[in-house]
């Protein structure tokens, strides 16, 4: 089966995150949509020939997949007991079989070595659809739904021949039937938990629809009943998104098509960095308060006083503009912009490392292209060093993508001693950690045959990566991980070590994050 969404939880932020400026200056794209688009026969040519484990064939025949050649017809009800339907919204009984489930009973235990989050409380999430279908102005928000939905039909209408059953899987208020006709389907089965919003929901023209009240996660319909299953953006709300593909690729025939729709794993990525940076915003207000009386004090003259004095101006000016001290920001971006326009201007040595990440930071494609373009042509070390580290210091997710992918070409202009302070660089950035996690993954086996035998630098590759984690879902994504690639080479230690301090740190949020909020908001307000 293809890769349908590695990814998909939305964010991973805490609601302390949403705070000031910086949340309203990216709202709008929506990216990393992704549509699924796949046939039964291209994913398992005969059921018979799917074998599992003897430990896992309890969730499989719960799921209704079988695992021997003989049918097993609906004995994954007995372990899903049917109850009554949550309302009498159009529950007709035929071979799909109108069962409505609840998502807290009988609720099948995944078989050992799976692992499902509860991410998402479904109950609350039903809570959540009901009050969006009461508000009077839910029309507003429906655009981008609409917008999808009638590109999956589109796909839809790309096969040549009516499918007689259809299921429209989270269907919420219609969206996506509003484009069918009886040129594509027969029968049209709208499946939505929210009773408001599948009161809303209509009856495409000349279609039979009827409207099923069950759960995503809990599917009611008999093994090979279906000939089309669509979803427009609904699967991402599910926690056991590979357990609600097996009922799909159950229900449907053989040659069925299942078409979707989903968020990705960069969507509103942009709206998690604003995120990001609001809350470094809110913690560095205090910190930029108490460098300031001491950077005002040793100012930006380079070469003058004590070599203390010296030494105390590089670390004040280089935590005020880390703390966006506006004044600090000003006269980095100013300086760099003048070395842009004429390289004799060169800036001081002591000051190189903040202005150049400063002004990397708060500028765009330019400014990275030209510390680029001065990586390549000069021929110092130590510039060099200074040069790739402020190039990961961009707040732009695309930029910073495009530097992780330079970082491991063949034949690039990145040598491949320089590849783990580029990913460093960019894991140490609050934009770009998430970025650095997910890119380290996907090309986990170039790492691990280029560095998996060093000393210290795959050690400092998986240090630098995993750093930020801090949450029981960066936990999960860690162990989860570890027990893909069981080998790890010279990695062992250091994939133990970060266990062992997201674990820490995950206590230490959950002890004193609120107190030392509180007090940061107290202090700053004083």
């Amino acid at each position: 089966m293809q890769q349908v969404c590695s990814s998909w939880l939305l964010s991973r932020l805490s609601s302390s995150m949403l705070r000031r400026t910086h949340i309203a200056q990216t709202m709008a794209r929506i990216s990393g949509t992704y549509m699924l688009d796949a046939f039964r026969h291209t994913l398992v040519s005969q059921k018979s020939t799917l074998h599992v484990p003897a430990v896992a064939k309890e969730r499989f025949v719960a799921h209704g997949i079988p695992t021997k050649p003989e049918p097993y017809h609906n004995r994954w009800t007995e372990r899903l007991k049917p109850r009554a339907c949550w309302s009498k919204v159009g529950c007709h009984g035929n071979r799909t079989g109108c069962r409505c489930f609840s998502s807290s009973q009988g609720r099948c235990r995944p078989g050992r070595g799976e692992t499902v989050m509860n991410v998402f409380d479904r109950k609350a999430k039903r809570k959540q659809r009901d009050r969006a279908a009461m508000a009077e102005d839910v029309e507003v928000y429906d655009y981008l739904k609409d917008e999808i939905g009638y590109r999956l039909v589109d796909r839809v209408r790309d096969v040549t021949r009516k499918f007689q059953v259809a299921v429209d899987l989270g269907c919420g208020r219609g969206l996506l039937a509003n484009h069918l006709t009886d040129d594509e389907v027969g029968t049209l089965y709208q499946c939505e938990m929210s009773e408001k919003m599948l009161e809303q929901a209509p009856s495409p023209d000349g279609v039979k629809t009827y409207k099923v009240l069950c759960d995503e996660e809990f599917l009611p319909f008999e093994e090979e009943s279906i000939d089309l299953i669509v979803s427009n953006m609904s699967l991402h709300w599910v926690n056991d998104l590979p357990g609600t593909l097996r009922q799909v690729h159950t229900a449907l025939k053989k040659d069925g098509a299942f078409i979707a729709s989903m968020l990705g794993g960069d969507t509103l990525f942009e709206l998690r960095c604003s995120l990001q940076l609001a809350e470094l915003e809110r913690e560095g207000t205090y910190m930029m308060q108490q460098v300031m009386p001491f950077y005002n004090y040793v100012g930006w003259e380079d070469g003058t006083g004590s070599h203390l004095d010296q030494l105390g101006r590089v670390i004040a000016i280089g935590l005020s503009c880390d703390y966006s001290n506006p004044n600090c920001v000003a006269n980095a971006t100013e300086k760099y912009a003048m070395w842009m326009q004429d390289p004799n201007i060169a800036v001081p040595a002591n000051q190189r490392s903040t202005v150049y990440c400063t002004a990397i930071a708060e500028g765009g494609q330019e400014e990275w292209y030209h510390a680029y373009t001065e990586y390549i042509n000069t021929l110092v070390a130590t510039e060099k060093t200074i040069l790739l580290s402020a190039m990961g210091c961009s707040k732009l997710p695309w930029i910073l993508q495009t530097y992780l992918e330079m970082s491991i070409e063949a034949n690039g202009t990145i040598r491949s001693q320089d590849t783990v302070r580029v990913i460093s660089s960019v894991a140490y950035n609050p934009v770009g950690y998430g970025l650095a996690w997910d890119f380290f993954r996907s090309n986990w086996d170039y790492f691990y045959r280029t560095y998996g035998s060093s000393l210290f630098a795959f050690a400092d590759l998986i240090e630098a990566v995993t750093a930020h984690f801090n949450t029981e879902f960066d936990l999960q994504e860690l162990l989860d991980f570890i027990d893909e690639h069981p080998e790890q080479g010279t990695g062992t230690r250091a994939f133990a070590q970060a266990v062992d301090q997201t674990r820490a740190n995950i206590r230490w949020m959950e002890t004193y994050e609120e107190e030392i909020m509180a007090w940061l908001d107290w202090a700053v307000s004083a």
